[in-house]
């Protein structure tokens, strides 16, 4: 039986690569070098291999389709590294999804940002002093009278103009009417030091849901920077969670999770296979067609058997491992209507 997709008559694919881990890194192409380049450094100086971890991410991709709901996905390898720009493109992708549903269930949010005053000190030691100072604020009985709960995340900013680390808390937060100047007093009051903060309304979900996702996936960018800075960054923010979630907000999920409807995902063969195929093969062809359109495919073609035919060794081209369902990287435009 011939397969069919319910979308709208397309006559090209566009310029997607055959590899899927190339086609995911021309869209972080500059963070994915210099993320390479910082951990080719680290592993010099730690004797690790997060470098070759990084190069091998998405490098092993197949289609999937969902046996009910006829959807397309890419199913791939990640390698969770903290400064990969591909994983913190699916992490924040899964966040903001959590916080906007969060956001839009929340009476009176606000949007909370915390500093501390400028200082030449080592960025490993800021973040522990601020870190400390978000915990006492949260512990204040009056700060606990105005804010329910919240997600926080962490960001750093390095200024050429003065040569230091800008380490900041953002705080989504479920609050009544909270004075900027009785914040600034409270804060001032733990930091000894520090009494910038800003405290607003949100008035647009969806961005405030993306603003926090992005930096509640990465910290910081690493554009800018001297090999200096990026390893100081790399080692200071090294175990340290970067996000968190509390009071109201604690049910809030900032981590994404395993497949739980792994089994009804149906594997129709290896991306380089079927977008190799998909130029000249209609099967092919539909089933890329459905992925980047995001459109029911029903009756697919499975390519399986020509991924096993196509591997010289004999080995099972979709081994055991640790894989990531992904959407995050279809791209409008790259099917020509």
């Amino acid at each position: 039986m011939v397969s069919s997709v319910h979308t709208k008559e397309t006559n090209a694919i566009g310029d997607v690569p055959d590899s899927y881990a190339e086609y995911c890194r021309n869209h972080v192409r500059e963070e994915y070098d210099q993320s390479l380049a910082m951990y080719a450094l680290l592993d010099d100086k730690n004797s690790t291999s997060r470098h070759q971890s990084l190069r091998e991410c998405r490098s092993w991709a197949w289609f999937a389709r969902h046996e009910q709901t006829g959807e397309v996905r890419v199913h791939s390898n990640a390698c969770h590294l903290r400064w990969c720009p591909m994983c913190a493109r699916g992490r924040a992708k899964y966040i903001e999804i959590n916080v906007l549903h969060w956001l839009e269930s929340t009476p009176r949010a606000k949007f909370i940002t915390l500093t501390l005053k400028h200082s030449n000190a080592p960025l490993v030691h800021q973040i522990s002093t601020l870190y400390k100072h978000f915990r006492s604020l949260r512990a204040n009985k009056d700060f606990k009278s105005y804010v329910q709960g919240g997600i926080w995340f962490f960001q750093v900013k390095f200024s050429g103009n003065d040569g230091c680390w800008h380490p900041h808390i953002h705080l989504a937060a479920q609050s009544r009417y909270f004075a900027q100047k009785q914040l600034s007093r409270l804060w001032v009051g733990i930091t000894l030091t520090s009494n910038i903060v800003d405290i607003r309304s949100v008035k647009n979900l969806s961005h405030a849901a993306k603003y926090v996702a992005r930096y509640a996936a990465k910290p910081a960018k690493l554009a800018g920077l001297s090999e200096e800075s990026r390893l100081e960054l790399a080692e200071a923010m090294h175990g340290r969670r970067i996000a968190g979630a509390f009071g109201s907000a604690r049910e809030v999920s900032l981590k994404p999770e395993p497949l739980k409807d792994k089994a009804d995902w149906h594997r129709l063969g290896n991306f380089r296979t079927i977008m190799g195929l998909s130029r000249e093969d209609k099967a092919a062809y539909l089933i890329v067609a459905a992925w980047l359109s995001k459109s029911r495919l029903d009756n697919p073609a499975d390519f399986t058997n020509i991924d096993r035919f196509i591997d010289s060794e004999g080995a099972d081209p979709y081994p055991t491992m640790d894989i990531e369902s992904e959407d995050v990287w279809q791209s409008t435009g790259l099917l020509n209507h």
